[in-house]
């Protein structure tokens, strides 16, 4: 299959599946009893993971490969919406978000892997408007993922 046509889905996918909950997260976090400074402990925790996990995981992928990671990546996003789904409070909400963070970081390689992939086919003429083409389909995810979620 075209790496470019699997990576836009992919990302369209990222898009549409992170801000789908999005839209509702306030609310359900406020149903919870979160206060506004557990929600800013939530943040913090969720932006200091992702800061802190940026080397380990390109570590990984090279190591494993960036097929492998955006594959792990993506049962990280199933985990962080099931602790999402069923929490109580403050340690689930946290859990999620730690769940989420690493499946954001390991998700990130996918850059690398679409540019290895178009280079190794001798396509790397291409690498721009691929890139174009994938940022748009996020971003149409985002805006469907979030609507969705916000209806």
């Amino acid at each position: 299959m075209d790496p470019v046509r699997v990576y836009s889905i992919w990302s369209f996918l990222c898009g549409f599946i992170g801000c789908l909950g999005s839209a509702t997260c306030a609310i359900f976090y406020l149903q919870l009893g979160l206060s506004l400074a557990d929600f800013m402990l939530v943040y913090i925790c969720f932006f200091a993971i992702t800061v802190v996990f940026q080397l380990p995981a390109g570590v990984l992928a090279d190591r494993c490969g960036r097929r492998f990671t955006m594959k792990i990546s993506l049962g990280f996003q199933i985990v962080a919406f099931a602790l999402r789904g069923t929490a109580t409070g403050i340690l689930g909400v946290l859990a999620s978000q730690v769940a989420e963070a690493i499946a954001v970081i390991l998700g990130c390689g996918g850059d690398g892997w679409l540019a290895a992939a178009l280079t190794k086919r001798g396509r790397s003429n291409e690498l721009e408007s691929a890139f174009g083409r994938v940022g748009s389909r996020f971003w149409v995810g985002v805006v469907l993922g979030g609507g969705l979620g916000a209806w």
